[in-house]
């Protein structure tokens, strides 16, 4: 019995041991591509002079973190992200964007127009130069088609599936 005891305490220390630590990078600072705050109101306007509002209700930018791997742990950090998401507008419209780069001259951006919790249209783009402004298009969406991301600005316009442009009111 003292035999195995042993053996199990060797084993946990050994683990223990094992243990290396791997640091995940944060969202780098220089990429603001969601310039928003919690409660933000975001205000669009078409050429019909109509309003479309919409308030932040999350917005995340990762940190920097360390991961613990263990002897049979095998850990991998996950794409530093920044990302918003909106309560449901009176329209019954909901926004859910993200931007991840992952490495110096890769990008890869996605913004999710939700539609009363029924359906959703999802536009995804992969980009290989690091840019200013960033161009979502989709061909098949019952919402929307283009998304346009400025940097420092966040999403300046979408024009939705029947074609009416929406632009950001500054």
């Amino acid at each position: 019995m003292k035999r195995l005891n042993l053996i199990f305490i060797v084993l946990i220390a050994f683990a223990c041991l094992g243990c290396k630590k791997q640091n995940c990078p944060g969202f780098p600072a220089y990429l603001i591509y969601f310039p928003y705050s919690k409660g933000q109101e975001l205000k669009f306007i078409n050429s019909e002079d109509e309003h479309m509002n919409f308030i932040i209700e999350v917005k995340y930018t990762s940190l920097p973190y360390t991961l613990c791997q263990g002897l049979y742990d095998k850990c991998d950090c996950e794409p530093p992200t920044t990302s918003f998401k909106t309560y449901q507008n009176s329209d019954s419209i909901q926004i859910l964007c993200y931007v991840r780069p992952f490495n110096l001259s890769e990008i890869v951006a996605s913004c999710e127009f939700i539609y009363n919790y029924e359906y959703s249209d999802y536009i995804y783009k992969e980009f290989t130069i690091l840019s200013d402004t960033l161009t979502l298009e989709g061909d098949n969406g019952r919402i929307v088609k283009k998304v346009v991301i400025v940097k420092n600005k966040g999403l300046v316009s979408y024009t939705t599936a029947d074609g009416v442009e929406w632009r950001l009111a500054e």
